[in-house]
């Protein structure tokens, strides 16, 4: 945030939650109640993925398991939104929320997977789903898995599915374009100050490494990126995934995702940096002359990482 605190999504007490911390991590106890806001939303041991962000008002917009939900910057339900608070894309419960956006008039757009399994054999299917500023009517627009998106000024709408392929449509979501790039399986999107966009993920072809692309504001390829367009990271020797990205201040890349350590190891968290242009950031592990880091938190148990931020330091 603005003033140094952090806004943190997550699963507390097997509830969708969120939490607010100062610049040293402790918690901000005039923050909801002890720094702590948990919603009705029921997660269970489920890993349902929450996302954060906010509103040119402040106001904070909190999403998971096919709910959105708005609060005030102090952490109390903005009950003027949707019905006290909430807004349900649709009737189906399992929606992994990957992507929350904004166009001119105030329509708050939202990307979303949906899991289900028939008979033992899972299949994705979600979308775009576009409601007024006030949460009402929350209506699918654009049909099928949406892993990120992005809104540009003039209300297009660029998407990205599971294989980092990208689509365009208009404000109105009619589509204009369609580009098949087939890079690996995409996990998440990044927004760049010069209107491109890096797709983040990993490549699926022998060892799995950390895959990302860039791409000009229309959706194409930016060749100038990389190897004509996209960077692969490998990061230990077995499979490897990046998750998502966020820019430093001189405008370097890092990238979060987990790595295979072993069979006693499970994975361990994985960190990547690389030039604004694509080029693996050599110095990032000091000794190693390596663009990658893995550490762990516990031992003998799997580590994941799933979000990255930059502090001002």
């Amino acid at each position: 945030l603005p003033d140094g605190k952090i806004l943190a999504a997550a699963n507390v007490d097997s509830y969708l939650a969120m939490l607010r911390f100062n610049e040293d991590l402790s918690l901000d106890t005039t923050f909801g109640s002890g720094g702590l806001v948990k919603t009705t939303n029921y997660f269970g041991s489920s890993n349902y993925r929450a996302f954060l962000t906010q509103d040119v008002q402040g106001r904070i917009l909190l999403a998971g398991k096919g709910y959105l939900y708005r609060y005030l910057p102090s952490g109390n339900i903005d009950t003027s939104f949707g019905i006290d608070g909430k807004a349900t894309l649709h009737s189906y419960s399992a929606d992994y929320v990957n992507d929350i956006g904004f166009q001119g008039d105030g329509d708050i757009l939202v990307a979303a997977s949906r899991y289900t399994d028939n008979s033992g054999s899972g299949t994705y299917s979600g979308g775009i789903w576009r409601m007024g500023e006030d949460g009402q009517n929350p209506t699918g627009i654009i049909s099928t898995d949406r892993t990120g998106m992005i809104v540009w000024d003039d209300g297009r709408i660029i998407v990205t599915d599971q294989d980092f392929d990208v689509q365009r449509y208009t404000r109105d979501a009619n589509l204009e374009q369609s580009y098949d790039f087939n890079h690996g399986t995409t996990k998440s999107i990044l927004k760049l100050p010069d209107n491109r966009f890096l797709i983040v993920g990993y490549d699926t072809g022998d060892g799995n490494d950390i895959s990302v692309t860039r791409h000009l504001a229309s959706g194409t390829l930016d060749t100038t990126f990389g190897e004509a367009g996209r960077t692969l990271l490998p990061v230990l020797e077995g499979d490897d995934q990046g998750y998502r990205a966020t820019l430093q201040h001189d405008g370097k890349i890092l990238i979060a995702g987990y790595a295979y350590a072993g069979t006693e190891d499970g994975f361990d968290v994985a960190v990547a940096r690389l030039s604004y242009d694509g080029v693996p950031d050599t110095d990032f592990f000091t000794g190693y002359n390596d663009a990658t880091s893995t550490f762990t938190v516990g031992d003998n148990v799997s580590d994941y990482g799933y979000a990255i931020l930059h502090l001002p330091d």
